[in-house]
């Protein structure tokens, strides 16, 4: 089940209606960077949709962003001294670190992963939205040729599936 703008959507294949596909694994990572992308690149989020790209791009941002949650988290963990017996002796204490720790790592993550272009960046800027756009510009360039040359030959009086 794929959950997009609060409605969900189920994948079939249209050729074997009763198997469902294997459905992505993607978190609140993904959804949050998802979520970034329709708001603010939404033509890089129309484009991944129609490539199907989007559903691997969000598995690798939910991988990497867990992995770096987890670092972050660890980091704080050690820089705000929490240890296991804290919890044990002064719940109340242990548990206003641990959230403090889980806040900050929470929030580095979002300004460095999700919420910013250079997570489209990742993986040799396989990506990067300006990419995309030039890609986008060469296929309207290519469709708009396309056309010119359908209309000549219609002017001209040649098969138009021929061109």
């Amino acid at each position: 089940m794929i959950v997009h703008n609060n409605v969900n959507f189920r994948c079939f294949d249209l050729d074997n209606p009763k198997a469902e596909l294997e459905q992505p694994k993607i978190g609140m990572w993904g959804r949050r960077h998802s979520y970034y992308l329709y708001v603010n690149e939404p033509r890089a989020y129309e484009d991944m949709m129609c490539d199907m790209t989007m559903y691997p791009y969000l598995e690798m941002i939910e991988e990497k962003a867990e992995q770096r949650y987890q670092e972050l988290l660890e980091e704080n963990i050690k820089r705000l001294k929490i240890n296991p017996w804290m919890k044990t002796r002064n719940f109340e204490k242990w548990k206003k670190l641990y959230n403090q720790a889980d806040d900050e790592a929470v929030e580095v993550m979002s300004k460095e992963l999700l919420y910013t272009r250079q997570s489209l960046l990742l993986e040799d800027k396989i990506y990067a939205p300006k990419r995309w756009l030039e890609e986008y510009e060469e296929r309207q360039e290519l469709i708009r040729l396309h056309r010119s040359k359908r209309r000549t030959a219609a002017k001209s009086g040649v098969n138009r599936n021929a061109v």
